[in-house]
């Protein structure tokens, strides 16, 4: 049996199914206590198998999964994901490790959430990737 193609959304001329929960500004406004990284806020990734994480980076951790477009709508998963919900939930004073007491934070915004899963399999840690952290040179006002 041949299976049917579908149409991305756009293709479909369903724009409008999109724009229905999606702002169409996605500038995001962050105040001083919020995490730099957007996953779950204004953006999201689906795999191949409809599975829903905060970004594409998440894709590869099942902890990280917000749902699944076969078992609940994507308004959902959005709206009520526990994911998505700590995604939006956590903020700079919570961030663990190297990055908590950097004089930078506050600019850098602790930087990706799904590196510092991969680190240390917690969305609160530190991203690695950050040259400061790899040196392990906290600049804090204390040692200016």
């Amino acid at each position: 049996m041949k299976k049917a193609y579908k149409k991305p959304l756009y293709e479909a001329e369903m724009i409008e199914d999109i724009n229905l929960w999606i702002s169409t500004n996605l500038v995001s406004t962050l105040n001083e206590t919020e995490f730099g990284c957007t996953a779950g806020k204004d953006n999201f990734y689906i795999d191949d198998f409809g599975n829903v994480y905060g970004c594409s980076m998440m894709a590869t951790y099942t902890e990280l999964k917000a749902g699944n477009l076969k078992e609940e709508p994507l308004y959902e998963i959005w709206n009520e994901s526990t994911v998505f919900k700590k995604l939006r939930e956590i903020n700079l004073q919570d961030v663990l490790g190297n990055c908590k007491n950097c004089k930078l934070l506050l600019t850098c915004k602790a930087g990706c959430r799904a590196c510092a899963f991969s680190f240390h399999n917690d969305l609160m840690s530190s991203d690695e990737r950050c040259p400061i952290c790899k040196k392990e040179l906290i600049l804090n006002d204390d040692k200016s």
